[in-house]
């Protein structure tokens, strides 16, 4: 009777010890475990929910490192042993962090593109496009050339001697493409003949004709 009496306080003790130790590690999480926002990304981002999910991505993270170290004694940012369960652990905080990384890399280069006079929605459109932020303006002015030589393209067909701003256009994206002609707005010989070349280097109908695949080419930068 007497040892069991004692049995049952040393497993009295140890569950109260064992209580006690888990919550002192609740309270003593591993050092630094915690990931904090990073103190450059753009506050400001045009996308709220996309800045909202990065804060939410690293509360995610902390919270499955602390639940790491409370309930399996596991630090997953320095973990001392390997084993299956610190090894599928520290695997799923990787992922958790990763997720962090990447909302974090694109808040911080908005803010950088910001510092340098880009706008929210000249970063929109760079995310939309795809196009260096180095490039936007460039490609802003593409597009409004490309839409009004699309709309004069569907109206008509160029041929030589006709004039116009269409044409001026056309000649300053051959000029920029290596041909040598006057850039007078005038469709010459010349114009057409660079049309003719232009087409044949880049596998295209070689009519003389702009059309829209021939307008992208020469569009490109």
């Amino acid at each position: 009777m007497k040892q069991l009496a004692i049995f049952l306080a040393i497993v009295i003790l140890g569950a109260i010890g064992y209580n006690q130790f888990i919550n002192y590690r609740r309270f003593h999480p591993a050092k630094n475990y915690e990931i904090v926002a990073n103190n450059k990304i753009d506050l400001t981002y045009y996308d709220k929910a996309f800045l909202n999910e990065y804060y939410r991505k690293i509360g995610d993270a902390n919270s499955y490192a602390l639940e790491c170290w409370v309930d399996r004694g596991i630090d997953v940012r320095a973990p001392k042993k390997s084993n299956d369960i610190t090894n599928k652990s520290v695997e799923k905080y990787n992922q958790l962090k990763a997720d962090v990384n990447y909302f974090e890399a694109i808040l911080i280069q908005s803010n950088e593109l910001k510092t340098k006079g880009y706008s929210n929605a000249d970063i929109q459109e760079w995310q939309t496009s795809g196009v260096d932020p180095s490039k936007l303006k460039e490609f802003k002015q593409n597009n409004e050339v490309r839409e009004s030589l699309m709309n004069t393209l569907k109206s008509r067909i160029w041929s030589v001697g006709d004039k116009g701003a269409g044409v001026w256009e056309l000649q300053k994206l051959l000029k920029a493409k290596g041909y040598d002609m006057p850039v007078d707005g005038i469709f010459s010989t010349l114009t057409k003949e660079a049309i003719l070349d232009f087409e044949t280097k880049n596998n295209l109908y070689p009519d003389g004709v702009i059309d829209e695949y021939a307008l992208n080419l020469l569009l490109r930068p």
